[in-house]
């Protein structure tokens, strides 16, 4: 659910998101061993050792953009072992609109504060961090370059759009933009 088209909130909205949000923090240590379980098939398959070099084979400008900042094979290790650690970044945008909405809330009358989740502007924008791949665009730089390594072509495509959506923040690439 995006908060930064929408012009109001209910209370039942929110706590849904926040419950989604929930539900994908518990999931992540999910797709952290799948990363693992990867990483092992690519060393049994004997495709480790030379990841980065048929990574760079794949021609997409926005991956290898990527690539050329961050080791594929390192950004892999490193979400295999520690993607739970960044869980922070699912739900820190909805914490931030909370804490917004509660700021808010106070300077209301006691009888009004039961509108206040319909009144409280529900725009959010974080800011893009500097020297870092979101938590979205690093997974979706992950699929990308599995998908290309195991020539998984549809896999790719779909995984091409994700990086589009979430590391150049493009909207018509988005799944959820119906």
């Amino acid at each position: 659910m995006q908060f930064n088209k929408r012009d109001s909130l209910t209370k039942d909205e929110f706590n849904s998101a926040e419950r989604v949000a929930g539900d994908l923090k518990r999931r992540l240590s999910g797709v952290q061993n799948a990363l693992r379980d990867i990483i092992k098939k690519l060393k049994a398959a004997g495709q480790w050792e030379d990841l980065d070099l048929r990574i760079a084979t794949i021609s997409h400008p926005k991956f290898q953009a990527i690539a050329r900042e961050n080791s594929f094979k390192t950004t892999l290790e490193e979400a295999a072992s520690g993607l739970t650690n960044d869980a922070s970044e699912i739900s820190t945008p909805l914490q931030k609109l909370k804490l917004k909405v509660i700021t808010q809330n106070q300077d209301l009358e006691p009888q009004s504060q039961q509108l206040a989740w319909r009144l409280i502007p529900v725009a959010y924008n974080p800011a893009t961090p500097m020297m870092a791949i979101g938590f979205r665009c690093r997974i979706a730089y992950l699929r990308f370059g599995v998908s290309g390594a195991l020539n998984r072509q549809s896999a790719q495509e779909k995984a091409g759009d994700d990086i589009q959506c979430y590391c150049e923040q493009d909207p018509n690439f988005c799944s959820f933009n119906q």
